[in-house]
């Protein structure tokens, strides 16, 4: 389970570094998710997003990702 764990933690930081590549800030990216901007920071830290959150992550990661 912790593999598991881990690989999703990777996955979300790795959707996180592309988008703070295209976009000037967290704050921008937060608000594009409507997350509070902290939110961010923990789940680089290991805190899974919650559910709809996760989902507009993915969901903006593949938009930006066709740019």
């Amino acid at each position: 389970m912790a593999t598991l764990e881990a690989h999703a933690t990777e996955r979300t930081i790795m959707m996180l570094d592309r988008l703070r590549g295209i976009f000037d800030s967290d704050a921008e990216i937060s608000r594009a998710l409507g997350v509070d901007p902290a939110q961010l920071s923990r789940w680089r830290r290991g805190q899974e997003p919650s559910d709809p959150a996760w989902d507009r992550l993915v969901d903006l990661f593949a938009v930006v990702s066709k740019l």
